[in-house]
């Protein structure tokens, strides 16, 4: 489904956008009241289909966000390249595309748009809005940029700022971009992106989001031919980056707004959700002790908080990868 947006959006960038639109998917029915609708906001630049791919552990009939109870949304966030407003899409009608030229986007920017989404959708508020990473980030700022529109927020894997391990992470991956000859500096064609770069980037990523002891017990020296099986799944990894149609741009754009993310934590009096903040012992990104520092500024600012720390192998991908310990935790809270 696509929202197209009537009114212009101010960026934090200074720059106007107008005639934009974001792509979003629903799951479940919207009760009477109104009051039973749950955002699931996406992490980097994954697409908007959240019961069908990336969090189909979570997202689906009985499952811990119950689309037999809630209504569930989930919109590919503006810069996105799953057909919300972004660098693939023209700058006027059909003109040309904006490529390298689309404006830098916040996720501040991301969550205003959003804003405009649940005004279409004739949604009161937000009975509660969802995410890990990319997607902690906009469920916290939902809470202080909207107060009134939100009721529950869970925040999985994300502190209140990025930290410069991650900026690093974030880094490297951007590199990997910039070093493959089709990028050109930022002037490849649409239809001859610099996919070798996206998929050293993707490769790269699950070394942030698999620990050491999964890939050892998944892959050890094991091996597929003359090759060793992690080298075939990185290379499968790294294939998947150009099935998804990932546009290099699109992902830069991302991957800034993550960097740039940094929760005024001296702005969270006027909150009103109740928060439930998870964080994952072998998280190296995102560690609990980051968390915590969340939890306690919320909870002096007079904010309901709980943190909760969970023991799993995955590391920093245990919410995508390993449901069973937050499953629990996530129904009670919504309930």
């Amino acid at each position: 489904m696509i929202f197209r947006a009537s009114q212009a959006l101010t960026l934090d960038c200074g720059e106007r956008l107008e005639g934009w639109q974001l792509a979003y998917q629903s799951w479940g029915q919207l009760n009477q009241a109104r009051d039973n609708a749950v955002l699931v906001c996406h992490t980097m630049t994954t697409n908007h289909l959240a019961a069908e791919s990336w969090w189909r552990l979570a997202v689906g009939p009985g499952l811990c966000i119950d689309t037999d109870r809630y209504f569930v949304v989930c919109c590919n966030v503006l810069g996105g390249c799953a057909g919300s407003t972004g660098p693939l899409s023209p700058r006027d009608g059909d003109g040309p595309l904006y490529g390298g030229d689309f404006p830098a986007v916040s996720v501040a920017d991301m969550v205003r748009a959003q804003f405009f989404l649940l005004d279409h959708l004739q949604i009161p508020a937000w009975r509660a809005v969802v995410g890990g990473c990319m997607g902690g980030f906009q469920s916290l700022l939902w809470a202080q940029l909207f107060p009134d529109k939100v009721q529950r927020v869970v925040c999985i894997g994300a502190g209140p700022r990025t930290c410069a391990y991650s900026l690093a992470f974030y880094e490297v991956l951007r590199q990997a971009i910039f070093l493959d000859p089709h990028w050109q500096d930022g002037l490849y064609d649409s239809q001859d992106p610099p996919h070798r770069g996206l998929g050293l980037s993707s490769m790269l990523g699950m070394l942030f989001w698999m620990t050491p002891a999964v890939m050892e017990d998944r892959f050890g020296r094991r091996r597929e031919g003359d090759r060793y099986a992690i080298e075939v799944f990185l290379e499968r990894i790294a294939a998947g980056s150009k099935e998804r149609a990932m546009d290099a741009h699109s992902f830069l754009r991302i991957s800034r707004a993550c960097s740039d993310f940094e929760l005024n934590l001296g702005a969270l009096s006027h909150i009103q959700a109740r928060f439930l903040l998870v964080s994952y012992r072998t998280d190296t990104r995102y560690p609990p002790e980051h968390v915590a520092e969340l939890e306690q500024a919320l909870s002096a600012a007079g904010v309901s908080a709980r943190h909760h720390v969970l023991d799993s192998r995955f590391g920093h991908g245990a919410f995508l990868l390993d449901v069973e310990g937050l499953a629990p935790l996530l129904r009670d809270f919504l309930e």
